[in-house]
């Protein structure tokens, strides 16, 4: 059994499979960064959302026949995915 851990932050989302025992099968990070306009700091839901499927599919991409039987994920503040 694999599971996937998904932790979207403020600055990058980060993506785990592990087995059934917690051994770490392999990992994918990505960064983001804020954009500034005069006293408005944003972060780009579009960019968050590809950078999650980019890690997402770093993984799966090079393990096609890895099984993921959960996924799990994480989210900073009140944010909604």
């Amino acid at each position: 059994m694999f599971f996937m851990g998904i932790d979207i932050g403020s600055s990058g989302c980060k993506v785990s499979v592990v087995d059934e025992k917690g051994n770490i099968i392999k990992n994918s990070s990505k960064n983001y960064s804020f954009t500034y306009e005069g006293n408005t700091i944003e972060l780009s839901p579009e960019m968050v959302y590809e950078s999650t499927v980019e890690a997402i599919r770093e993984i799966t991409d090079e393990n096609p026949s890895l099984h993921i039987d959960a996924i799990s994920a994480a989210s900073f503040g009140e944010m909604v995915v």
